[in-house]
């Protein structure tokens, strides 16, 4: 696997709070991240060559009362999909302000219109 790291981000009211177990062979639980609002979780996960196909269950504890859980489904790879290409397009990212930074003029023209 070229890439075995996940990342996943989780959103519930305290879900801070909680603490997280998972048991599920090719998956190691690398770090938990807690963030200044206390509704998010973030997880960083590491799938190693001996996961297989299926779904992962993602236990959520507080004071060894389990509060909910959560699958996430780790599929298999599709046939011939390691030997696809991405085109560049794939991998353009817009950053929040790119418009108005690259192209004034547009924002001018908007800012116009909006107060017409």
């Amino acid at each position: 696997m070229a890439d075995s790291s996940r990342q996943l981000m989780f959103y519930r009211n305290n879900i801070a709070q909680s603490n997280v177990i998972i048991n599920y062979t090719g998956t190691i639980l690398k770090s938990t991240t807690r963030i200044e609002n206390p509704n998010y979780l973030i997880l960083d996960l590491e799938i190693t060559e001996d996961a297989r196909p299926g779904n992962i269950p993602i236990v959520f504890e507080y004071q060894r009362e389990i509060l909910f859980s959560v699958d996430y489904q780790l599929k298999s790879r599709a046939d011939g999909s390691r030997e696809r290409y991405a085109s560049d397009f794939d991998r353009i990212i817009i950053q929040t302000g790119w418009f108005e930074k690259t192209m004034p003029d547009l924002n001018q023209h908007r800012r116009g219109s909006e107060q017409v």
